[in-house]
């Protein structure tokens, strides 16, 4: 999948009136073990409603759909955890 399509599904859920059993917006970062269990719901839930994927996306409004800037505290590279780094650095 390249920048443009995943663009264009991030456009189209923002579109929708509201979250879903299988999409959440959230604004920052969380734990590593609630991130698992919301990505495990997502994925039961998107099951359940015969989609094919289930979706947590950060740094979008739960009310309208807006962006926001996203701090988190890990970002991954390679093998490797980098600590306190925001994706506007």
């Amino acid at each position: 999948m390249d920048n443009r399509e995943l663009i264009k599904i991030i456009d189209s859920l923002c579109e929708l009136p509201k979250e879903t059993e299988w999409l959440e917006f959230k604004h920052n970062f969380h734990s590593p073990e609630e991130i698992g269990e919301r990505l495990s719901a997502l994925a039961n839930s998107a099951k359940l409603w015969h989609k094919s994927f289930g979706y947590l996306i950060y740094g979008i409004k739960d009310n309208d759909g807006g962006f926001l800037a996203v701090y988190f505290p890990y970002f991954f590279d390679s093998d490797t955890i980098v600590s306190g780094k925001s994706v506007n650095d």
